[in-house]
């Protein structure tokens, strides 16, 4: 089997009506393990919704709030109003700036969720890494493992793993905010060119995939001293002629590095308010976060 073209984790459609938060694709589960911050650490509470998809909370910059998104969702999101917990805030009018010519972006809310500033990674984490994913992606069925025969892009289904030579999920049709794990499996490009980082969905038990609906959501990395914001949802590869709504074993889930982008991310927003530093340098440095139906192809 060969990989097509990335396939944004958003959906671009002509109605702009927003689903049930939906969630992240997990080896073993049933589709509803993994929703409660339990395991997930100090990101869970940073990561909301953006329209049909994802954004993350950095904290307060310049006395002002900003969230970071991807690219592709704000570019047809409907709203980019921020819905964090049971919150939602509104988005600050004509405050959404682009990170260059990447697949992020960011933007000011019109309140305070009382977080510390998040961290962001400053340098590129090694393949093996371990990584946390949180975001509203399609989580798999309670159907179990589906099986497929494969052969020239065509793919059979099949009762059981007899003569089966690909195997996945099909994604349910709503959810809730997940959490996964996984490991960095390498550096590639991903949307509009940006610089982005890799994992792979293995048949091991917990490995964590993204799907339709995960965009903007967040990576994150616990050095042992608090958790950094590694990465943000950004597209998954896909199989020649794989089913839709499914994920597959061997998969990748594509994120933006934070680590390449930085520098340019704080550059947008303004410097940070003498009570935000405060609060970051006595505290924990928190963070954490893609959409519908249908397939943006870059």
């Amino acid at each position: 089997m060969s990989f097509t073209k990335y396939c944004a984790l958003f959906v671009i459609t002509v109605a702009l009506s927003s689903p049930p938060a939906q969630a992240i694709v997990l080896t073993g589960g049933n589709g509803t393990e993994n929703t409660t911050a339990t395991g997930a650490g100090a990101g869970w509470d940073y990561v909301g919704q953006v329209w049909d998809a994802s954004g993350v909370y950095l904290g307060t910059y310049g006395s002002s709030y900003w969230v970071l998104t991807a690219h592709h969702v704000a570019s047809v999101a409907g709203s980019l109003n921020f819905t964090l917990g049971s919150t939602t805030y509104n988005a600050v009018t004509d405050s959404y700036t682009r990170i260059g010519t990447t697949d992020l972006g960011v933007y000011q809310i019109d309140g305070d969720p009382g977080l510390a500033n998040l961290a962001l990674r400053s340098t590129e984490l090694s393949v093996g890494s371990p990584v946390t994913m949180i975001g509203y992606g399609r989580p798999e069925t309670d159907a179990g493992l589906a099986y497929w025969s494969v052969s020239s892009g065509v793919w059979t289904p099949l009762p059981d793993s007899v003569g089966a030579n690909a195997a996945g999920y099909y994604w349910d049709t709503s959810g809730i905010k997940r959490w996964g794990e996984n490991t960095i499996s390498g550096n590639t490009v991903g949307l509009y060119g940006t610089d982005a980082q890799s994992t792979t969905f293995l048949v091991s038990e917990g490995s964590a995939q993204g799907s339709l609906g995960d965009s903007g959501g967040g990576l994150f990395f616990d050095t042992g001293s608090g958790v950094e914001l590694t990465g943000l949802f950004s597209a998954v590869g896909t199989f020649t002629g794989q089913p839709a709504n499914t994920s597959v074993f061997g998969q990748t889930t594509v994120f933006s590095d934070i680590s390449f982008y930085r520098a340019d991310i704080l550059a947008a927003v303004p410097e940070p308010s003498p009570t935000a530093l405060l609060t970051a340098g006595v505290g924990v440095i928190g963070l954490l976060a893609l959409l519908r139906r249908g397939k943006v192809r870059h």
